[in-house]
Parts: structure tokens; C-alpha cells; sequence
């Protein structure tokens, strides 16, 4: 199990971006969420199984929504993953 943070760069708010990679996330069944931050980017932070995660980072690529992604930063975050996967017991939408 890992854990993988993404930062998304480009027109991805308003454009039900969150709500598509909510959708994704959900049906690849891994833990964590999907929000809008300030500067206008998205933040991921997922876990699951290695090969699941590249789905969903590859989904994210895709535009999905009315959606135009511009850059993505990924890192896959060598921090204990298992105790970040027990604060969410599913995928989530966060709000600031």
C-alpha cells in the first residue's frame, strides 16, 4: 500500500473535476480525498495498491469534466500510509 499526493494545475474548478475524480477513486475503491485549495489547484491524496493509484493519476491526466489540466505534481509520499488510510474509511469530497 502507498500513498500518492497530487497537485493539479490548470482550469479545474467549477468544471466538476473533484466530482469525476471522486467518481474514479470510488469505483477503484481507495481511501482519501479530492479537494479545491486556494490557488486554484485541486489536491489528491489517495491510498491503495501502487498499480490502482497510477489509474487514478492517469485518469486525473484525462480531463475529465469540462476539465483542462494543465500540469500535474505527483509524489508518492513515503509517509506511513496506513495510518493516513484509518483517518478515511472511504473516498471523499472536502470543502474549504
Amino acid at each position: 500500500m502507498k500513498m500518492l499526493s497530487l497537485k493539479i494545475h490548470g482550469n479545474v474548478h467549477g468544471v466538476f473535476y473533484r466530482h469525476a475524480v471522486w467518481e474514479k477513486a470510488k469505483e477503484l475503491n481507495l481511501r482519501g480525498y479530492v479537494k479545491n485549495m486556494p490557488d486554484k489547484t485541486v489536491e489528491v491524496k489517495a491510498v491503495g495498491e501502487p498499480e490502482i493509484l497510477e489509474d487514478l493519476l492517469e485518469y486525473c491526466r484525462k480531463n475529465p469534466g469540462l476539465s483542462q489540466v494543465e500540469d500535474i505534481e505527483a509524489i508518492w509520499d513515503e509517509r506511513d500510509p496506513q495510518s493516513f488510510a484509518k483517518e478515511f474509511d472511504d473516498f471523499k469530497v472536502l470543502h474549504q
